[in-house]
């Protein structure tokens, strides 16, 4: 019996729904309902449409408008605002009150228009459940272009817009109230010359921002605020910004962000970092990225406080440094940070750094992967990889190409405990250790060479070398031959000295040679049955 009531209410609403008309040689005093008898004001129309009703409006000047909306649609009802064919336009005048207003309300759609010479664009605040608002252009501004702080935003939908030109931020959903806010998308835009940050969100659910470009603002690009929650930002294309990039924060660190995914971005000349996780970030997924410049900021930097990052596939260049984590106050901790796969190139002092300073702070359990970096550290005094005051680091299979400043180091390691250095890729990498309890491995056996104290060693699935004096080691890899012999044996390598030297056994195939060999040091692993096949 519900749905019958229901599919009853529907039915009615659809029978009355009405088109109305609103023109610039209308009158209010008209019926609305046709061309020829129009209504004047886009204010008047908003305070009568009712669920179902739409509103068309012919192109011109409506100069000091100031719409509100007086009642809601309903689900598959909507009231429409929209332009009758060319865009219309909305003209504050003298850049005061709010050009459109929806409080409390739902199922609402507002397209083809265009507004200008307001203190706010848009204003949103209360409850806010299916809004539409698309193909709209906002501009010359006192303060905010949308405004949707404290509105509790739910399965909402902004896309197809352009604003520019405020003094405040561009679109903001700023949460004193902590009004619950999730499953919305804002899409393909173009945000510039903005007095403030593009876009500030807090407090949101599963929103989605994709397929955007922002450029030119005074503070942050993209900001995700407190309690921002399984979001996902792609494809945005951020170009100079007075601060930030992207940024993810929570500075209070009592309402922490988490799951949240940025990928497919490219960030140019941010002025404070590109990315950058400032407190309260968990559990944060960065991916496939372009960073670029200038070169007195930072590629990717995730400090203060957090926990779970992957920085994997990024492209980064023209940094002052690249991949930085650390940096936490007393009592704060970084910890579970993996950065993978990525590309690091002209940076003018780290390429990598992982750094806690001294005192009550954690920082562990850091990895860096099959990273690459090129020109690295051009300052001297740096390196490209370092990792200073962290529990348990694993560096595994970077490659470190055209070092600006040979002497350097490659990597240097600094109070650093429960450590790693596995499968270097390079034939030559120059290490640094002090205060250190790591090892150097090669976990396919690989015979190499160090010129440091301690002793090499080498098994059947591991070459290792320990890490924990305070010296500078080269580690070297090369390539083996054996000649000349004949017929094919099976040569068993017992083990490599530092010198390069094998130790060997032959275990011979018939019929039996009279073998003669030389070799060189090279990528057969020790202790395996490696079938050669030599001249005769």
């Amino acid at each position: 019996m519900c749905r019958g009531v229901g599919a009853s209410l529907f039915l009615f609403s659809l029978l009355n729904a009405t088109t109305y008309y609103v023109a610039l040689w209308g009158n209010d005093n008209w019926p609305g309902t046709s061309p020829d008898s129009a209504w004047r004001h886009i204010a008047y129309a908003t305070q009568r449409v009712e669920a179902g009703d739409s509103v068309l409006v012919f192109e011109g000047v409506y100069e000091d408008e100031h719409a509100v909306f007086a009642n809601t649609g309903n689900p598959g009802s909507p009231i429409v605002l929209t332009a009758y064919s060319d865009t219309f336009v909305m003209d504050g005048i003298d850049s005061t009150g709010i050009a459109i207003r929806i409080a409390d309300k739902s199922y609402i759609s507002i397209s083809g228009f265009h507004i200008k010479n307001y203190e706010i664009g848009l204003k949103g605040e209360g409850s806010l459940e299916n809004l539409s608002l698309s193909d709209f252009v906002i501009e010359d501004i006192g303060g905010e272009g949308v405004h949707l702080n404290s509105a509790a935003l739910r399965n909402c939908l902004i896309t197809d817009f352009i604003i520019r030109d405020t003094e405040g931020k561009a679109l903001s959903h700023y949460d004193f109230g902590a009004h619950p806010c999730y499953d919305n998308e804002i899409s393909h835009f173009l945000i510039r010359d903005i007095g403030d940050e593009g876009i500030l969100w807090e407090n949101g659910r599963r929103d989605h921002f994709h397929h955007g470009k922002i450029c030119n603002t005074a503070s942050d690009g993209l900001h995700l605020y407190k309690n921002s929650d399984s979001c996902v930002i792609e494809y945005i294309h951020i170009d100079t910004t007075g601060w930030h990039g992207i940024a993810i924060h929570d500075p209070y660190m009592n309402r922490p962000c988490s799951c949240n995914v940025i990928r497919n971005c490219f960030v140019r000349n941010a002025d404070h970092g590109c990315i950058d996780l400032h407190s309260g970030a968990f559990n944060t997924v960065i991916e496939n990225c372009s960073l670029i410049g200038p070169k007195y900021t930072t590629g990717i930097y995730f400090h203060n406080r957090g926990a779970g990052l992957l920085a994997q596939n990024n492209y980064i260049k023209n940094m002052h440094w690249g991949l930085f984590c650390g940096h936490t106050d007393e009592g704060q901790f970084i910890r579970d940070v993996v950065f993978k796969n990525n590309v690091v190139e002209n940076t003018q002092r780290y390429g990598g750094c992982a750094w806690r300073d001294a005192g009550n702070r954690v920082l562990a359990n850091i990895s860096f992967i099959d990273n690459t970096f090129i020109r690295c550290s051009q300052q001297s005094g740096y390196h490209n990889l370092v990792l200073v005051r962290v529990d348990t680091a694993h560096i595994e299979g970077n490659s470190f190409i055209e070092s600006q400043i040979p002497d350097e180091p490659h990597i240097r390691l600094g109070e650093v405990s429960e450590g790693l250095v596995l499968d270097l890729k390079d034939n030559f990498t120059r290490i640094r250790v002090y205060d250190t309890d790591a090892r150097l491995e090669f976990s396919d056996g690989r015979a190499f060479t160090e010129d440091g104290s301690n002793r090499s060693f080498w098994y059947s699935d591991v070459s290792r070398y320990l890490l924990n004096l305070d010296e500078t080691i080269e580690v070297k890899t090369f390539k083996m031959t054996l000649s000349p012999s004949s017929d094919s044996v099976e040569l068993f390598i017992y083990e490599w000295d530092t010198t390069g030297i094998c130790y060997k056994k032959w275990g011979e195939l018939s019929p039996t040679p009279t073998i003669t060999t030389s070799h060189s040091v090279g990528d057969f692993p020790p202790f395996s049955l490696v079938r050669v096949k030599v001249d005769g």
